[in-house]
């Protein structure tokens, strides 16, 4: 059985993902003796682009089930919690990354995956820019396969990392008066979600806490956008997410 996955399973999230940091072989077979029997049910879901949701889903176990899994993956070494690999989330190369490693990361992947131009795609990432956005530059069906090989390849070594999105809420006082009298379908909801808009809150962490999807904060946002300011950054805060027991 298992025991309760602590401080790690507490702070785990719907959004987040697995990253395996070893190989499948290691992944199947290193796991030690006498594991519970459900690791061995996530292990066979494991995908980068699967969030804990989906994979509690297909892996027919609750989410606190999967969060006490994940916390004795991470606890062995063979995974690591990530945003999911989608549409919605911006990459760039870490800016502190050693270009020497970089260099043995492009060899590499020129030999890996052939069929996309890791120089291309390495010149893209320089700058922020939307995972869906770099999809689109891929026409084929093996060049999108490669193109996301590449990118766990690159996330899997530390070479890149996501760029949160945050909302500032920064209405004059005279804005902040008129938004308070403001009616509309949306007004409640605003005001409810006003406390996230501190520039520290990233957009997924508001949509778990507010039990909100990605479209119906959109409408919300979007009826209130003279006084939200969007900010993408990376981010360690603890008020966005409780990363001291992620890393």
């Amino acid at each position: 059985a298992l025991r309760e996955g602590g401080p790690l399973a507490l702070a785990l999230r719907p959004y987040q993902a697995l990253l395996p940091i070893v190989s499948d072989n290691e992944l199947r077979d290193g796991l030690p003796p006498h594991h519970a029997p459900i690791i061995d049910r996530i292990v066979r879901h494991i995908d980068p682009s699967r969030t804990f949701w989906d994979l509690h889903i297909e892996a027919r176990m609750t989410l606190q089930q999967l969060y006490e899994v994940v916390a004795h993956l991470v606890y062995w070494r063979k995974v690591r919690v990530i945003v999911a690999l989608g549409k919605n989330v911006c990459y760039v190369i870490k800016p502190e990354f050693e270009m020497k490693n970089l260099k043995h990361i492009v060899q590499f992947l020129r030999t890996e995956v052939p069929e996309i131009d890791i120089k291309l795609l390495l010149e893209w990432l320089s700058r922020s820019v939307r995972f869906t956005d770099l999809l689109r530059e891929y026409s084929r069906y093996n060049q999108r396969v490669g193109f996301v090989r590449a990118m766990i390849f690159l996330l899997k070594y530390d070479a890149i990392t996501p760029l949160w999105q945050f909302k500032l809420h920064c209405a004059t006082p005279l804005e902040s008066a008129t938004i308070a009298a403001k009616k509309g379908p949306y007004a409640e909801r605003f005001q409810q979600l006003a406390p996230y808009y501190d520039g520290y809150t990233a957009t997924e962490e508001v949509m778990h806490c507010a039990g909100l999807d990605r479209k119906a904060l959109y409408l919300v946002e979007s009826a209130y956008q003279e006084v939200l300011v969007e900010i993408l950054r990376t981010s360690k805060d603890e008020k966005a997410f409780p990363w001291s027991v992620l890393q």
